[in-house]
């Protein structure tokens, strides 16, 4: 079950962190960056563990070690078609897949909206973990008050997915 209570006080922390009027500039620069780090480190948990519940209720021991150790600990980063899509279709099958998006997506739009999340902040985790932050830097990352809200667009999103992935 996918842990929502600690990232979102870790965002809220930092928030807090960014918020204070004692902040540098460039302090805010930095809580920026944590939580976006944060926040996609956690995306990336989650979907981990969306495919361990389901392979624990669904496949043989081997099968399971297969899925942990050949198909989430080979795939390095979240962004929908080239590392959460094919992740999905390598553990639930692309029939699995097919329902689970049509099911999540049921007129709303939702895996438009979360793949539109996970390609914005792909970019920004990127940026994020690839690049020094040195003082008087012009680098900027999302708030950490649009973090905390794209976080709660996608915990309901996240929700929804677990329980049709765990029930297909």
């Amino acid at each position: 079950m996918i842990n929502y209570t600690d990232i979102e006080q870790n965002i809220i922390l930092i928030e807090t962190k960014y918020s204070d009027p004692l902040t540098s500039m460039h302090e805010q620069i930095l809580y920026s960056k944590l939580a976006v780090l944060e926040f996609c480190g956690w995306i990336e948990e989650s979907f981990d563990q969306i495919l361990k519940d389901y392979s624990l209720g669904k496949v043989s021991l081997i099968n399971q070690r297969y899925v942990d150790n050949s198909i989430i600990k080979k795939n390095y980063g979240f962004d929908y078609e080239n590392n959460t899509r094919p992740m999905l279709c390598r553990a639930l099958g692309i029939k699995n897949l097919e329902d689970v998006e049509f099911i999540l997506d049921d007129s709303r739009g939702i895996v438009t909206i979360l793949k539109s999340i996970l390609t914005n902040y792909t970019s920004k985790r990127n940026d994020a973990a690839h690049k020094s932050t040195p003082l008087g830097t012009t680098l900027t990352y999302y708030a950490p008050s649009r973090v905390l809200g794209d976080f709660r667009v996608i915990k309901s999103i996240f929700s929804d997915l677990e329980i049709i992935v765990i029930n297909i």
